[in-house]
């Protein structure tokens, strides 16, 4: 069975206050028409598709990687517990 990777969805909600941008800038930068979307993304109700991931980057001016949970980090003894993660879905 495939692992998934867990997005920090905190890392990226964080990132974007610390640079000062808006939901509606990056909703924009991605493509999406207003903020509203954009939100739903960053809360986890939608997940972010690999296309997301460059210009969100670039718009956040990180790594990609730096989405992403490090294996380490992320599994425990109590399971899988982060909030504020959402599961990438590769095409």
């Amino acid at each position: 069975m495939k692992e998934k990777n867990k997005v920090n969805l905190n890392f990226i909600k964080e990132r974007r206050l610390q640079l000062g941008l808006t939901l509606l800038e990056v909703a924009h930068a991605l493509g999406l028409k207003n903020a509203g979307n954009y939100y739903k993304y960053e809360n986890g109700e939608y997940q972010l598709s690999a296309a997301m991931l460059p210009p969100l980057a670039k718009m956040l001016n990180c790594k990609i990687d730096d989405f992403f949970y490090k294996r380490d980090c992320y599994f425990s003894k109590e399971g899988n517990n982060h909030e504020g993660t959402t599961d990438f879905q590769e095409p």
